[in-house]
């Protein structure tokens, strides 16, 4: 062999060392439980969010339904069974969550129930969203469940198709045809988070397809879709905007009665009028606008205390929904509103680390979905009760009333705590670079190699 060659074959063995090492010192280090900060950070919110909803529905509970726990007791039941959903989620191995028959199954299904409500669903405040449950009296929000499911879906596809990629050459796989790679990475994930979308617009449900759509568009992100694909893969999608456009185009001129629908979407151009054209609009349109900034500047810094807010009372409707934020703030006053919200973001950090941590690419897209979810959802709801955003009816997470959401936000948290149990490693918060060669070469044996990881993880 040549000088050149021998250097070239000794470069590459370096490589491959180095992947190696990398390798296994994450199997290592992998922890075998859940993420304690995490696991803890998601009970405090749970309990204070059930203190939060009988103060908020009291009010409310005890003038419509004439028992003031009404509302507490329902949601305490979904969030028990949301825990019991959660820990065992937290049981199953991720590797045997990953299948694509599975994603594909639930995928239908959510997609069956989201057009079972377009005929058999409950008319709330202009919009039709519920399906009841013959024999118990509650109703299901098939959305909650379409939002979770379709990050699933994503993260299992994403996963197969690394798969596939890591089994071919990685010299073929940068020659894939530019509009194959655009169809496979970006087109066909797209349309995953867009039909559940494009039905959930005719309930219409603008939060969800706001909401779902964004989480679509950041998996596919953080799951490293190339440059080549997003430019062929956006192509792809404008030629689908145009045939569809210009076909509804044709279609409404043959037919101008179709034009109707979008009567439909009366409520939400109302809603979106009280937020860019406030001076305009009448104060009954605004209502609850303004009760939640009273309640918000009534609460000062310190809050008027747990139980005694005025606002609750029936001058906010709902109080014990869309605004919740609002009568945290005006019973725990400024203070309050920020620990909340900086709850919030340490629950952003804490799932964002164990995503960076994750070794499996579905893993990585489960971890950034589900505590995106979260934490966008949050952050959408308390910016409606600020008033910098349109009041869309999003709900708070782990605090607005909402069994259905409370059910598949815990569920949603298990996931990230299976990642952290059986995806995520972590490296000792001190360590030589001599002790981690000893672990690989295997010099170091028995159960220190537990005992040394991060006292983050329980």
């Amino acid at each position: 062999m040549t000088t050149r060659e021998l250097a070239k074959e000794a470069r590459r063995e370096r490589s491959l060392n180095r992947a190696r090492r990398r390798v296994l010192i994450r199997e290592l280090y992998k922890s075998s439980r859940v993420h304690a900060g995490l696991l803890i950070l998601t009970l405090a919110l749970t309990g204070f969010g059930m203190i939060m909803m009988f103060s908020t529905s009291i009010g409310i509970a005890s003038t419509q339904r004439g028992e003031s726990t009404y509302f507490l007791m329902r949601q305490m039941i979904s969030a028990l069974i949301g825990l019991c959903l959660m820990f065992v989620v937290t049981r199953i191995p991720s590797s045997s969550l990953s299948r694509p028959w599975l994603a594909s199954i639930l995928w239908i299904v959510s997609l069956g129930l989201l057009v079972l409500v377009r005929s058999h669903g409950i008319l709330i405040n202009g919009a039709r969203r519920w399906l009841p449950l013959p024999g118990v009296g509650l109703n299901f929000q098939p959305s909650e469940l379409s939002k979770v499911i379709v990050i699933y879906c994503l993260a299992v596809y994403y996963a197969r198709l690394n798969g596939r990629h890591k089994r071919k050459n990685s010299r073929s796989a940068h020659r894939r045809p530019f509009f194959k790679s655009g169809w496979t990475d970006v087109v066909v994930p797209f349309f995953i988070g867009l039909i559940p979308c494009l039905i959930l617009v005719m309930q219409p449900h603008l939060s969800a397809f706001l909401i779902i759509m964004f989480l679509t568009v950041l998996i596919m992100v953080t799951s490293g879709v190339g440059w080549r694909s997003w430019l062929a893969g956006g192509l792809i999608l404008l030629m689908f905007i145009g045939i569809a456009l210009g076909g509804f185009l044709i279609y409404a001129q043959a037919k101008p009665e179709v034009m109707d629908m979008f009567d439909r979407f009366a409520h939400v151009a109302r809603r979106i009028a009280i937020f860019t054209e406030s001076d305009s609009v009448t104060e009954d349109d605004s209502y609850q606008v303004i009760q939640a900034r009273l309640a918000i500047g009534s609460g000062g810094l310190t809050g008027v205390g747990l139980g005694r807010s005025r606002q609750k009372f029936n001058y906010l409707p709902e109080g014990h929904t869309d605004y919740v934020f609002a009568i945290i703030c005006e019973e725990t006053g400024f203070i309050g509103g920020t620990l909340l919200i900086l709850a919030f973001l340490i629950f952003l950090v804490l799932g964002v680390g164990i995503a960076l941590r994750a070794t499996s690419t579905f893993g990585r897209a489960a971890a950034f979905g589900y505590t995106l979810l979260i934490v966008i959802q949050a952050f959408f709801s308390i910016a409606v009760n600020l008033g910098v955003f349109p009041p869309t009816g999003i709900t708070l997470p782990f605090f607005s009333y909402g069994g259905t959401s409370t059910l598949f936000f815990l569920t949603a948290v298990g996931m990230v705590l299976n990642i952290s149990r059986f995806d995520a490693y972590y490296l000792p918060l001190r360590r030589e670079e001599s002790e981690t060669d000893d672990l690989i070469a295997g010099e170091v044996v028995g159960p220190t190699m537990r005992e040394k990881t991060a006292g983050e993880v329980i």
